[in-house]
């Protein structure tokens, strides 16, 4: 861990020209920043590595021309990450084993992967001290939370 001082719109511009390759004109990426976040203290690659994996998995589960959201905002002595997407969804029996090593939906065997990314997620998650939480309706999308402590 390195906690760093993190200017959170520099982070997420940053963050998003890496994404904008995956993007390529298929997905709509919207990001809403909290007004009052300005910077925040965590470790810089564990959270880029998280934040990138959810965008990442938001664009690969979504159909073409669907809307991506991410946002950050303040919740109660912590940070919310949001991001949401209007992909395939994800099973109330496949949430429950989402964060499993090896773990594919039953719904995913088409889509390229090994399952590891969200247990990559969950891990970071904990060495930040954060809680990861998605909640999923089928066919409708899916939207994951990243919450990490003020210090």
């Amino acid at each position: 861990m390195q906690p760093v001082s993190i200017d959170i719109r520099k982070f997420i511009n940053d963050l998003i020209e890496e994404v904008t390759v995956n993007l390529s004109n298929t997905h709509i990426l919207i990001v809403n920043i909290d007004e009052n976040i300005k910077e925040i203290v965590c470790d810089e690659f564990i959270l880029k590595q998280i934040i990138l994996n959810l965008i990442n998995n938001a664009i690969k589960f979504s159909p073409e021309g669907g809307q991506i959201r991410l946002e950050i905002r303040f919740i109660t002595k912590r940070l919310e990450f949001s991001v949401k997407d209007e992909g395939i969804g994800i099973t109330q029996h496949d949430l429950k084993k989402l964060f499993e090593p090896f773990f594919r939906g039953g719904n995913a065997s088409a889509i390229q992967g090994v399952g590891l990314g969200l247990t990559i997620v969950k891990n970071y998650s904990d060495m930040i001290g954060g809680k990861i939480k998605c909640s999923s309706k089928l066919n409708e999308g899916s939207e994951f939370k990243l919450l990490i402590p003020l210090k």
